[in-house]
């Protein structure tokens, strides 16, 4: 069961931060002041799921994995009391259970992996909303829901717990954001958990899902694990989930700071903190011409590093991926095609905590959604240390169908074969294969660093390959070579020369705009800078060119949240032009009667700038009283169009009315004349 959100009209809220440039050999910078308005909000408790019924749309969870077997089903049997949710006395609850044995019946032991277990609402492959309104309005709340373990399930043989839980919401492209974690956990019956939400926590603004993981495993050599002699099933209710409102919470608004940068010019590859260690954020070919298969000369693929993490954060992952899809067929547009694809080549390039590198060359045929060849006995062909360190150019070179060889930046190589030359013929021909170039945290303390590269090479002979050699000089990716595939497409961006300042702002910032001016008064402008800032904890960070500062001698930048005040009618022949006096430019088509007239309807602040997160319900009318006009809608994204057909010759007019908040002033569109 969804509650619908009403939100109150608020103020403008912005946050000014201001810098001055001072002319010298190298440019200083020094705070001119900063001015913070105060926002007030309203809101309702976003209800997931009471499960009330069998019919509940929630009852059928994406589940991750688990043991051998699991079921998910509504129990009317089961009801959590609750004073967040009104009484009901045939309520049920959903009851989860999960078998910890393995394909051959056994129970999971110490030395086998360990058992783990997780639920989504909303989270469709990675994608999914919580209650769309809700989210994209920016509201923060805090998490509530029943929680009962039966008292026969599985326990830990180590200390007799049902495992350590782990709560919190998911985000797009399978990230997690984890917001109550109790270690062995042994409460019985049902039990009222109440989780703050922090609304400076990362991706706050982007939950997809509600998560719940059961019973995760720790400690060294898995000490927490099922042995043989404990019962091997695991039984869980869940009811009302309800992210509740916090009326507490104070919401300031984005402070920003600026300072000088020297940047590594180049592909960046930044992953934000709130990234999984997993997240692989690549680009990839949008042609499929890079199989080496068949080719008549040697083919050879090359990424340049310069840039990487430290020794303390060892194990930072730089990868190429050949793609191929199976049969033969293109790839998809996956960001994970080491897992996905049935065929991949992969190569894994690594840092060390001794400042060395390594490298290993694997692949897998005919094991789509899985990788169990790679990392298995047979999937490692050749590998490489260099102790000089990672950076530099990491290429490998296929002489034919069969033998390849793997060079370091100092030079040193190794050469190794395909142990099955039908295989790589059969699953990686050409025009079926496309190469990936990228990185991944690859451990947990990872997320958020980042790695530059200022060369991808592919050369190879015509027309068997196409050739590339891409040092990432322009703005933006060349997109008749690139496609960013990348679990968080934010974190793939260029650097170019020309950026030499950082600027940082914390969080929350949904629906603030950024901009800038040559002057503290003015005239503010939104900012053209590109908007794939990156997040470290609660601040984000966006690299600024010289290019996006008003003046040489002066900029200034704020932020600004944008408040509907007003709706705006934009009839055909119109265009809005926010910022002028009557936030328009042009003048209405006439129309013939009875003709499709499609009147756009824009909630606008007063400057006539669009509020793009604006969904309030609109209604329309009309001077011509026998009009067909169109039912109440929702805006999306700010705007929504109107269809309305006149039937009375002469002048007449279309009046849109905020039917959602009645302090947005209604409006009335420029008169349009009607002919027969």
């Amino acid at each position: 069961m969804n509650l619908t959100m009403k939100k109150e009209n608020t103020p403008i809220t912005e946050k000014r931060v201001s810098f001055r440039w001072i002319p010298a050999a190298v440019l200083g910078l020094i705070a001119a002041g900063s001015l913070a308005i105060g926002q007030a909000q309203t809101f309702t408790n976003i209800i997931i799921s009471t499960f009330d019924s069998s019919s509940d749309p929630y009852v059928n969870m994406d589940f991750w994995w688990g043991g051998d077997t699991w079921s998910a089903s509504w129990d009317g049997t089961e009801n959590a009391p609750s004073t967040l949710v009104p009484s009901n006395p045939s309520s049920g609850a959903l009851k989860i259970s999960v078998n910890w044995t393995d394909t051959s019946g056994n129970a999971y032991e110490a030395n086998q992996p360990q058992p783990q277990f997780c639920f989504l609402d909303g989270f469709n492959g990675g994608g999914g909303n919580i209650n769309a309104n809700d989210v994209i309005n920016g509201f923060y709340y805090d998490l509530d829901f029943d929680l009962k373990f039966d008292p026969a399930s599985a326990r830990s043989a180590n200390d007799g717990t049902f495992g350590n839980l782990q709560v919190g919401f998911a985000t797009t492209s399978w990230g997690q954001q984890w917001l109550w974690q109790p270690a062995g956990y042994t409460n019985e019956g049902w039990n009222h958990i109440h989780v703050p939400i922090s609304p400076t926590l990362p991706n706050v603004d982007a939950m997809a899902g509600f998560i719940f993981m059961f019973p995760w495993q720790t400690g060294t050599g898995n000490t927490n694990a099922f042995y043989t002699n404990a019962t091997q099933v695991t039984t869980v209710w869940l009811d009302n989930i309800i992210f509740t409102t916090n009326l507490n919470k104070n919401l300031q608004p984005p402070t920003l700071t600026l300072t000088p940068l020297a940047a590594t010019p180049g592909l960046s590859l930044q992953t934000a903190t709130t990234d999984g260690e997993y997240d692989r954020e690549n680009i990839g070919t949008v042609s499929g011409n890079y199989s080496w298969v068949g080719a008549s000369a040697p083919v050879t693929y090359s990424v340049t590093i310069s840039k990487y993490p430290g020794t303390n954060n060892p194990y930072f992952e730089t990868h190429i991926f050949l793609a191929s899809g199976a049969g033969g067929g293109m790839p998809g547009t996956e960001s994970g095609p080491d897992w996905t694809e049935p065929n991949c080549i992969f190569l894994q390039v690594q840092n060390n905590n001794d400042g060395s590198a390594s490298a290993r060359f694997m692949w897998k045929t005919n094991d789509a959604n899985a990788n169990d060849m790679i990392w298995g006995p047979i999937g490692t062909l050749g590998s490489l240390h260099d102790p000089a360190g990672v950076l530099g150019t990491w290429s490998i070179s296929f002489a034919n169908n069969t033998n390849v060889t793997l060079t370091s930046p100092t030079g040193l190589s190794t050469n190794f074969f395909f142990p099955d030359a039908s295989a790589v013929e059969e699953d990686f021909p050409q025009g079926s294969v496309a190469a990936y170039f990228g990185v991944m945290p690859n451990a947990t303390a990872n997320p958020g660093q980042g790695a530059v590269f200022s060369e991808v090479k592919i050369t190879g002979p015509a027309p068997d390959i196409t050739p590339i050699d891409d040092h990432f000089t322009g703005p933006t990716l060349n997109s008749s070579i690139w496609a960013v595939r990348a679990a968080e497409p934010v974190d793939v961006s260029i650097v170019q020369n020309n950026m030499h300042w950082s600027l940082k702002w914390t969080l929350p910032d949904l629906h603030f705009t950024l901009q800038t001016a040559p002057s503290v008064l003015g005239p503010w402008t939104d900012a053209t800078i590109a908007t794939n800032a990156t997040q470290s904890g609660s601040v984000r960070t966006l690299l600024v060119p010289d290019t996006a500062l008003p003046s040489k001698s002066s900029t200034f930048f704020r932020m600004v949240k944008r408040t509907a005040t007003q709706l705006q009618v934009l009839m055909p022949g119109e265009t809005a032009a926010p910022g002028t006096s009557t936030g328009k430019t042009g003048t209405p088509d006439s129309q013939a009667v009875g003709a499709d007239v499609w009147a756009t309807v824009n909630a606008v602040d007063e400057n006539w700038n669009l509020v793009d997160y604006c969904t309030d319900t609109i209604a329309i009318t009309s001077s011509d009283s026998s009009a067909l006009l169109p039912l109440n809608a929702p805006l999306v994204n700010g705007t929504g169009t109107f269809d309305v057909e006149f039937f009375t010759t002469g002048s007449q007019t279309v009046t849109a009315t905020d039917q959602t908040n009645s302090q947005i002033a209604p409006n009335t569109g420029s008169p349009t004349t009607v002919t027969q």
